[in-house]
């Protein structure tokens, strides 16, 4: 699953310019501040994306990382404008994710465990500190806005003197019209790296 990343970007660059800023705009859930320029929330920040150029900076200014530059990219140009279905389905259950299993589960899920098996609360927290809501779902969960229309499931699970901390990262249904299984696992990674970062500041 690995990607050559300035070949994504370079790709991914060329589908932006050519598509027409309103229609993407309107397909992403993102306002069209300006000409060209679309703003959106993206785990809880402010982002804007310029077209045709395809920048993506955080309110303020600060450049976002190329990797996360080229998943929003991707948003923007797979999204189709279909609400999400609210129904969560597992990372296997995504078109193409069946054979990623095994990475999505090192790369996303045992970082997620690693970082708060001892500290759940630190995560219910966090969650809140991204503009997370509450789940019933195992111990701990909550729906964090990942994107527009884009939200991801987060789910924990305490352990206990049999099973060790365990956690899921879910999808909503109609996640295939916005992004592919490569760009879900970025969106579960990146989801971890905020959470983490929000923690820090969360107890």
């Amino acid at each position: 699953m690995e990607i050559n990343l300035e070949a994504a970007r370079t790709k991914a660059l060329a589908d932006f310019a050519a598509r027409d800023p309103e229609a993407l705009a309107a397909n992403a859930g993102a306002a069209l501040e300006a000409p060209g320029r679309m703003a959106f929330a993206y785990f809880g920040r402010a982002v804007a994306v310029c077209h045709p150029g395809g920048e993506a900076f955080w309110e303020g200014g600060e450049a976002l990382p190329p990797r996360e530059q080229v998943l929003l990219l991707h948003y923007l140009c797979r999204a189709t404008g279909t609400a999400p279905a609210g129904e969560w389905i597992s990372f296997a259950q995504v078109p193409g994710g069946a054979i990623y299993v095994g990475p999505f589960r090192q790369r996303c899920v045992v970082p997620l465990v690693r970082r708060f098996g001892g500290a759940p609360h630190v995560l219910a927290r966090a969650a809140a500190v991204l503009g997370g809501q509450p789940l019933a779902l195992g111990d701990v969960a909550f729906a964090l806005p990942a994107l527009p229309r884009v939200p991801l499931a987060v789910v924990f699970w305490r352990g206990d003197e049999e099973f060790p901390p365990n956690a899921s990262l879910l999808f909503d249904r109609a996640v295939p019209n916005y992004l592919s299984a490569e760009d879900c696992v970025v969106l579960a990674q990146m989801a971890v790296k905020y959470l983490g970062l929000a923690a820090q500041g969360a107890g």
